[in-house]
């Protein structure tokens, strides 16, 4: 075994053998939220809890936020599956075990002082 008194470390010489090595290109998000928002049906949330979906209501028009819980979850068997009416316009939402959390984009004020 031959001690050769060269100043490289390991990192160096790791870091000397991957140089040519490139990373490939990011992948779309594929997370809670990330459904377009000119979707007619949105996926809000999907997590081990439940799913949160947007739609609109054919009827009236409105959106509709419907929260169906997953069996795996053991919420099943005390949750019915939930819908409400969407009068804020959300674009992402939270499912937990104490409940759920949703946000929409920022709105103007109407200002009348011009």
């Amino acid at each position: 075994f031959d001690n050769h008194d060269d100043h490289l470390d390991m990192d160096d010489r790791h870091h000397n053998n991957v140089s040519n090595f490139s990373l490939p290109p990011l992948q779309p998000a594929f997370a809670p939220s990330s459904t377009p928002i000119g979707e007619p049906r949105r996926i809000l949330c999907w997590n081990h809890i439940g799913v949160v979906t947007l739609r609109e209501d054919p009827d009236t028009g409105n959106n509709l936020v419907d929260i169906a819980f997953l069996e795996a979850a053991g919420l099943t068997s005390g949750k019915r599956p939930i819908s409400f009416t969407d009068n804020i316009g959300f674009i992402v939402g939270a499912l937990g075990e104490q409940g759920g959390m949703f946000a929409s984009d920022l709105m103007e004020d109407d200002d009348d002082d011009e």
